[in-house]
């Protein structure tokens, strides 16, 4: 009984160890635009899961280069399952957005990359073309993110720098989620298991970028945005005028790696 208790506690002293070791990553962006996909979707709605699932298969594509990003609105929560994803920031992106392409057509699912805000995904090829053409376009602005951290509690740092100053722009900060799932009870999906990726938990900004430099720091929470390993940062710089994406930058948190010991 004794050395049992030894084991055991040996075992707790270095899973605590390994919780307080800490964990840095960093990523830079490259010299062509890399767009954002983004998703409007909900639980609530019956046509919702296939377009889930295909943003869960795109972004784990290695052959395109492209950022994908579900937001979940809530205007389908009043509709007998409120979606726990949901946040009405993302109803209010989803609305600007479609608002400042002069258009009120709102609906999920809705796809959006850039200046385009009714992509059909289901017609791979159009999509694809999207991405294709963006990222045939040099990038005026160069995105730089860095993490560091341990267990719940990480500090990000995001560095936004060009060769000239660029005016009528903004920039977000996303943390992202892999792996989620849901038992769905009531509402159009009702029985159903559903599986999402890239679900947006935190949307931090906007953030002004109009000179040829900005830095901000970050404290990041992950206690209710998931476990590490599923989580990760977006960094997403958008023409505030049209929505076109100049640039982003993601960074999983699962590339992260103990500091070495010297």
């Amino acid at each position: 009984m004794k050395n049992w208790m030894v084991i055991a506690g040996m075992a707790l002293v270095s899973n605590l160890t390994s919780a307080a070791t800490p964990m840095s990553c960093q990523a830079q962006s490259g010299k062509f635009v890399t767009p954002v996909v983004e998703l409007y979707t909900s639980e609530g709605c019956s046509s919702c899961p296939p377009a889930d699932a295909w943003l869960s298969k795109q972004a784990q594509r290695t052959d395109i280069n492209a950022n994908f990003l579900a937001f979940h609105i809530d205007y389908w929560d009043d509709i007998g399952w409120p979606d726990r994803f949901a946040n009405p920031a993302y109803t209010q992106r989803q609305y600007a957005r479609v608002h400042r392409k002069g258009s009120s057509q709102v609906y999920t699912p809705q796809v959006m990359i850039g200046e385009q805000t009714g992509v059909s995904w289901s017609w791979p090829d159009r999509s694809e073309s999207f991405i294709k053409q963006a990222n045939s376009e040099l990038a005026i602005v160069s995105i730089a993110l860095k993490a560091n951290g341990n267990s719940e509690k990480w500090k990000a740092e995001v560095v936004l720098s060009s060769l000239n100053a660029v005016p009528n722009t903004q920039w977000y900060l996303a943390v992202y989620q892999d792996g989620l799932s849901s038992k769905v009870h009531a509402g159009e999906n009702a029985g159903k298991l559903l599986r999402h990726d890239r679900v947006v938990r935190q949307w931090l900004g906007p953030y002004p970028f109009n000179k040829k430099l900005t830095m901000k720091d970050f404290n990041i929470a992950l206690s209710n945005a998931g476990v590490m390993g599923q989580t990760g940062l977006l960094a997403v710089l958008e023409n505030s005028s049209n929505g076109q994406v100049l640039q982003s930058l993601k960074l999983p948190l699962s590339q992260c790696k103990a500091a070495a010991s010297k």
